[in-house]
């Protein structure tokens, strides 16, 4: 879990493959990176158990996609990531 500068939590959801944000005074999740369905996979738009995450100082998120054995980078407001550790291919 993580807080970005505004004060959401960002929360790594490992079986449904996707990593959540919750708004201050909302109650429902918006997903950030993975998809919303919870369908898992190996490209840039998906995750496989996503076990960690953290924010740097731009909000932008580094996630550790266990399944896919990489560390994939989303910029902030994008749902495509890009691998920046482990297997870059599939």
């Amino acid at each position: 879990m993580a807080f970005d500068s505004l004060g959401a939590l960002y929360i790594a959801d490992y079986w449904n493959h996707r990593i959540q944000k919750l708004i201050i005074d909302t109650s429902t999740g918006l997903t950030v990176a993975g998809q919303a369905n919870a369908a898992m996979g190996n490209d840039s738009y998906h995750l496989y158990n996503s076990v960690h995450m953290a924010l740097d100082s731009n909000d932008n998120i580094y996630v550790s996609d266990r399944g896919n054995n990489r560390v994939q980078f989303f910029t902030r407001g994008n749902l495509s990531g890009t691998t920046v550790a482990g297997i870059t291919g599939n």
